[in-house]
């Protein structure tokens, strides 16, 4: 990829300490920059069924790893009488927001310099020419061969490929009529499915998912009555928003128990027959469409209950928000607080306030940030 003429690793902006460091000559790592992105993907075999079902989960980006030999000769700019001379092996450090990097003493110098932006523990980007990558220093591996020269590795966990996560106010995307309305729409979808099957199918299984519907078709109503009493002032409007959410829960448990009744029921489980003759494989394709439309059709009620229920929800909070933020791959909340208060230690206040499990989130996931003085902190 030929010679790259700098590498530089800085702390994103927001960090409570903004620190740089710029290799170039000697001080650059061997030659090479290994990249690799993944597509992670879940595939479902079912028996007899030649065609894999696939549910995409979205891009990740590989760690990497970094190799360089660091020698006081070339990176000192003084010699051992005092003399200036001109370091062959660039190695600028800056810290602060304002001012030009200043070249480091000597290697041991230099590895303190690194440990430093290690234990630091923020976020950071790493730009090789043209190549950008956010993410962490996660390891810094020192072997010294004697007090002058140090061959050492750094290695890399990368969250983006430098896409900028600007903090955003949310905008909320339509109100509660809205998504009543969206919801009802991709319900009529699944009683269609269930109510027309293009084979006789399991009672259990038609029971199990009967249930789940009737309870979905129910948040719906719940939605539209709370959106009409308000129009009749019957109910104040932050009331209505509250039994509105209530029901987009609802409705996001029921797609998703629908998701998971599906999944429990292989094609050639589904096909309630009295004749000993196995289903051929034409039926178990029709089936397998059949199983993956219903399945759909309930994953997009979910996640259009989870995006419009979560803007809806920060519309009613607006004055304890500061801002959103999308997770556009695998990160983490310390990375969120980071972006909007300077700090990584505001994470846990995040995980209550948006009422999650752990601190990673994955591509899609909407945090809402509240204000540091929000009543709901």
């Amino acid at each position: 990829m030929g010679s790259p003429s700098s590498l530089v690793i800085a702390t994103l902006p927001g960090a409570p300490v903004q620190m740089s460091l710029t290799l170039q000559g000697r001080a650059l790592p061997y030659q090479g920059l290994e990249l690799e992105g993944t597509m992670r993907a879940e595939l479902t075999w079912y028996p007899g069924n030649g065609v894999a079902s696939v549910q995409m989960l979205g891009a990740e980006e590989k760690g990497t790893t970094l190799k360089g030999m660091w020698k006081d000769k070339f990176i000192k700019s003084t010699t051992d009488e005092g003399l200036h001379v001109d370091p062959s092996g660039i190695a600028l450090f800056q810290e602060g927001r304002a001012g030009a990097g200043v070249q480091v003493e000597d290697v041991f110098d230099l590895s303190q310099k690194v440990e430093r932006m290690r234990l630091a523990g923020q976020p950071v980007e790493l730009r090789w020419d043209r190549h950008v990558r956010h993410g962490l220093l996660s390891r810094f591996k020192q072997k010294w061969d004697r007090i002058e020269d140090m061959e050492w590795e750094m290695e890399f966990l990368w969250v983006s490929r430098g896409e900028a996560q600007t903090p955003t106010t949310i905008v909320p995307q339509g109100g509660a009529s809205d998504l009543a309305n969206a919801l009802s729409v991709k319900l009529q979808s699944l009683q269609s499915f269930l109510t027309f099957p293009p084979f006789p199918v399991v009672e259990d299984f038609v029971a199990a998912c009967e249930a789940l519907v009737a309870s979905i078709s129910s948040a719906v109503g719940q939605m539209q009555a709370a959106v009409q009493q308000v129009v009749d002032q019957v109910l104040e409007v932050q009331s209505s928003a509250e039994r509105v959410l209530a029901a987009v829960e609802e409705v996001k448990s029921s797609a998703l128990g629908l998701i998971a009744t599906i999944e429990q029921f292989p094609p050639a489980q589904l096909i309630n027959t009295l004749s000993l003759e196995a289903p051929t494989l034409g039926e178990l394709l029709r089936v397998d469409v059949w199983s993956r439309s219903i399945k759909e059709t309930a994953r997009q009620l979910a996640a259009d209950a989870a995006s419009q229920g979560d803007a809806l929800q920060a519309s009613t909070r607006q004055e304890d928000l500061l801002g959103s933020f999308t997770a556009r791959g695998p990160t983490d909340l310390r990375d969120v607080s980071t972006a909007f208060y300077g700090t990584p230690n505001e994470w846990r206040r995040l995980m209550l306030f948006n009422k999650l499990e752990t601190s990673a989130l994955q591509a899609g996931d909407l945090v809402l940030v509240p204000r540091l003085t929000s009543k709901a902190a």
